[in-house]
């Protein structure tokens, strides 16, 4: 069965050695990106192969595992992007041990997350510590980074 840790080494090696053999032979022939933003209806395995090679990210780093089956795996990792760090949940549908599609949700990686308390009256006030969020978004990143 292919774990979610075994995906993600993959991807390790392929963006931080510029390897990308063990990644695409992880992929199948119809392999979708589906949330890479920057190509409306995602990339295929040679899109994700080029975006690796291509230095969009230099840092990424397999943190946990969530969830292993036959057919979802899921995890978290972080990622460095021109010097920022950040946080993503992938969530990946396999068929038949490889990897036909992936999913990810990525958010700037916190020093602190604090919950929200009673005072709190204004959706709009402030529950995370850091940053460069707009008010709106604070207690969604907060979710986001909860495990």
């Amino acid at each position: 069965m292919l774990t979610y840790e075994k995906y993600a080494r993959a991807w390790e090696k392929a963006v931080n050695d510029r390897n990308t053999d063990e990644l695409v032979s992880l992929h199948t022939d119809d392999f979708r990106w589906m949330t890479f933003t920057q190509k409306p209806g995602g990339l295929d395995s040679a899109g994700a192969r080029a975006f690796c090679l291509g230095g969009q990210i230099n840092g990424f780093y397999y943190t946990s595992t969530i969830h292993e089956s036959d057919e979802i795996i899921a995890g978290w990792h972080d990622i460095t992007c021109q010097d920022e760090a950040s946080r993503a949940l992938s969530v990946v549908k396999v068929r038949v041990g490889k990897v036909h599609e992936i999913h990810h949700s990525r958010a700037p990686k916190l020093d602190k997350c604090h919950k929200a308390t009673s005072t709190d009256a204004s959706f709009n006030r402030a529950a995370v510590s850091g940053t460069g969020f707009p008010p709106w978004e604070k207690r969604s990143v907060m979710l986001f980074l909860s495990r």
